[in-house]
């Protein structure tokens, strides 16, 4: 189990961009430990942006975003690494690491830049590969994986960090379907757990598998935030992405499933 699930991440009228050049501004939202948040909107809208400068790769241009009160600008870089973990799109590494290398390094924020991995700090990164089901992989070269696993050794690395927060940047990105719905399985877990995660993605359907809430960016700089059944309907996002769409509700009561269709 992760933390509790009581503490937020918050976003206070945050403005954010390039330099002086604003790509997005006066955007809030409250976010929880235990529930998945999803930033998504069609390309070039801002959500990458904000993605970046909610993990600091970004300044903020105004406004704040805080854990548990914490403005995590004023965090050195460690403090905020405890805070929040980060699982890129992809992984380019070009040293034949083993799993186990890869995994250990998401405790680094915990024993700093010189220190050396412990006892403990191992068995942190095996209970984060037995979490996601992969212990097998611990002596395998992360070069020779298939794309699905090192998304899983990437997701586990993080894990590792033992974060509140866990931001994930289209986790399914270049993954077959088998793939995308293990990932989209692991953070609906992980949220269950008690770990708060963000993720941007480009699929709707995604969003109804695995999310909670949801941010939906516009053309028309209309950001439209809240729970999925608010936010992601078929006048939202044939507005965002210019095409019409229907959201369809799976007849069976029995099964929770939503999904979403283009009209042609």
């Amino acid at each position: 189990m992760f933390g509790a699930k009581d503490v937020d991440l918050s976003l206070e009228n945050v403005s954010c961009g390039y330099g002086s050049k604003v790509i997005l501004s006066g955007f809030s939202a409250s976010i929880p430990a235990g529930e998945v948040f999803c930033l998504l909107g069609p390309n070039g809208i801002g959500k990458t942006t904000l993605f970046k400068s909610i993990l600091g790769f970004l300044p903020i241009l105004k406004g704040r975003v805080t854990i548990e009160g914490q403005d995590l600008n004023s965090l050195a870089r460690a403090a905020r690494a405890k805070l929040m973990g980060y699982v890129p799109q992809s992984q380019f590494t070009p040293f034949a690491f083993s799993v186990m290398d890869v995994v250990i390094m998401g405790r680094t924020a915990h024993m700093g830049l010189l220190g050396r991995p412990s006892a403990s700090d191992y068995l942190v990164a095996r209970r984060s590969l037995a979490r996601l089901g992969i212990e097998d992989l611990k002596d395998r070269f992360f070069t020779e994986l298939s794309g699905g696993e090192k998304q899983m050794v990437l997701i586990a690395r993080a894990l590792t960090q033992e974060p509140t927060f866990l931001m994930m940047d289209e986790p399914t990105s270049n993954l077959d379907f088998g793939n995308q719905v293990k990932v989209l399985k692991i953070i609906r877990d992980l949220a269950d757990q008690g770990l708060g995660v963000i993720m941007t993605t480009h699929f709707p359907d995604h969003v109804f598998q695995c999310g909670d809430k949801a941010a939906l960016l516009t053309p028309l700089g209309t950001r439209l935030v809240g729970p999925l059944k608010t936010v992601l309907t078929a006048d939202n996002l044939s507005l965002a992405y210019g095409v019409k769409v229907t959201v369809l509700k799976w007849p069976d009561s029995s099964l929770d499933l939503t999904v979403c269709r283009p009209l042609y």
